[in-house]
């Protein structure tokens, strides 16, 4: 009111100067008349902003319309009001200080990120991941668990309803976030065959179900659990979360996983008329079922991660494991690139994919024991055995040595025996030693061992990222095939027994 009335008093004043007659300042109760009047979409968006504006009068008409589970999926990240310890524990133990540095998981109390994947149609939540930083490898990972059944980590936290939702992703809706928008993760969608709808900028309205899920996890879950940030600092008020943080990422994903299996899901939600999630997906799943997700052989090579390794004669090594196949044989035999693009997928490292000219092959591990064995149990194994064996080199590096020197006195006799031979290498000595050299040559096959056609014009093929691992790592070979099944069996044991 004392603008207004500044304003009037400036404007008579130029009016006396000008001998026009003079402004009667109108009263309280009809400038907040004429205020009212005043277009209200123009006020929104001059006091806070075209965003804002958007927001509160966007129309909306017939909605999101679903019938299927997993007909439409949306995706997005948060970074969750929580902040928790990263004290060593058993995902930790499968790291090195490096690589707990590089990942942001060196003992210091941060927050993290949470990407989810929620199904519309049933309001049931089909993937999670957390990360220190969210990035595409963070997003692709939750696609694919959103396909794939989550009953082993249910499981290892003792949730006492399955996690069973899955199936193949009819529409994923995302933001235009950078991770989303990634060549690496449109390119995987794309040989998924999933339809990817990016939502404009600043219109969160447009995935409406995974932006209230996240606000039910800030508002249900959250303030249960120390460390508790509370969304802002009026509702934190004198609160110190980082002195309050007790939770391990262990712990963390024990009590997310509990929260959305047994609590979320079997809470009546009002979208749904009341029903749970859970039991609404299983109405609809009977009526309708699901898409088959792909298979273990097809995610392989669609989630798999890239590297470049150089064939050998004893084929390729990744990780201490080596993997060869017939095809990989006639390659080296015929062919003088050995530098070969492969992916690798750390959920089972009994076959990777090798691209063999223009056409991927599967590509068994000679020792049939890595089938159904992660990255993380073998490195475990790895760990495991080096222990073992450290102390027993020791012991024998002098039998070790007597052998070196023995091998090489009778490989300089050998060579100085051998004369100068004119041999004959026709065509068909040639194919007789290729057929020779794959006698008694034998690896276990996967059930699908087809190769797949890559053309050069086909997008999303041949796919290079930024953090490609460096193929001149030397791999440490473990040739003890016994004692590498020992110790996996252990590991299988150990893990079944704590389910």
């Amino acid at each position: 009111m004392a603008d207004v009335q500044a304003a009037f008093v400036a404007e008579n004043e130029r009016r006396v100067a000008e001998n026009s007659h003079q402004l009667i300042c109108p009263s309280r109760i009809t400038i907040r008349a004429a205020i009212h009047s005043l277009d209200p979409f123009r006020v929104k968006l001059t006091r806070e902003g075209s965003d804002a504006a958007r927001r509160a009068y966007s129309p909306i008409g017939q909605g999101i319309d679903v019938e299927r589970p997993m007909q439409r999926v949306e995706i997005d990240e948060q970074k969750i009001d929580l902040v928790s310890l990263m004290a060593d524990s058993g995902l930790l133990n499968f790291l090195t200080d490096d690589d707990k540095k590089a990942l942001g998981l060196d003992d210091e109390k941060k927050r993290w990120w949470m990407t989810v994947a929620l199904c519309v149609r049933t309001r049931c939540i089909v993937g999670m991941s957390l990360s220190r930083t969210p990035n595409t490898r963070s997003a692709l990972q939750t696609v694919e668990m959103a396909m794939r059944d989550k009953g082993i980590w249910a499981d290892a936290v003792g949730a006492l309803d399955p996690w069973d939702q899955f199936g193949m992703i009819g529409t994923l809706v995302t933001d235009c976030g950078a991770n989303f928008l990634s060549h690496e993760f449109r390119a995987r969608m794309h040989d998924l065959g999933v339809n990817v709808l990016n939502t404009p900028a600043a219109a969160p309205w447009l995935k409406p179900y995974i932006e209230r899920v996240f606000r039910t996890f800030s508002t249900r879950l959250m303030p249960r659990l120390s460390g508790c940030t509370f969304g802002d600092i009026l509702r934190r008020g004198s609160s110190d979360p980082e002195a309050k943080a007790a939770l391990t990422v262990d712990q963390l994903c024990a009590v997310l996983v509990r929260w959305i299996v047994d609590i979320y899901h079997n809470t009546p939600h009002e979208g749904l008329e009341g029903e749970t999630p859970r039991n609404c997906w299983l109405r609809l799943t009977e009526k309708y079922g699901v898409t088959p997700p792909p298979s273990l052989t097809r995610r392989r090579l669609i989630f798999g991660y890239e590297d470049t390794r150089t064939l050998q004669k004893d084929g390729i090594t990744v990780l201490g494991v080596r993997y060869h196949s017939h095809a990989l044989a006639r390659h080296m035999m015929h062919s003088p690139d050995t530098n070969m693009e492969l992916r690798w997928y750390p959920e089972d490292i009994g076959a990777i994919w090798v691209k063999i000219g223009n056409e991927w092959s599967p590509v068994s591990a000679v020792h049939g024991c890595f089938h159904g064995v992660s990255a993380q149990h073998w490195q475990a194994a790895r760990r495991e055995l080096r222990i073992r064996h450290e102390g027993e080199a020791r012991v024998k590096a002098s039998v070790v040595r007597k052998a070196l020197d023995f091998i090489a006195q009778l490989n300089g006799d050998a060579m100085r025996s051998v004369g100068l031979v004119n041999d004959d290498w026709s065509l068909e000595r040639r194919e007789r030693e290729e057929r020779a050299m794959c006698v008694g040559f034998h690896v276990d096959h996967d059930d699908d061992d087809s190769p797949i056609a890559v053309f050069d014009n086909r997008w999303g093929e041949g796919l290079r990222t930024a953090d490609t691992p460096s193929s001149s790592t030397v791999e440490e070979k473990v040739e003890n095939i016994e004692e590498i099944s020992s110790a996996l069996k252990a590991l299988r044991v150990s893990r079944d027994g704590g389910h």
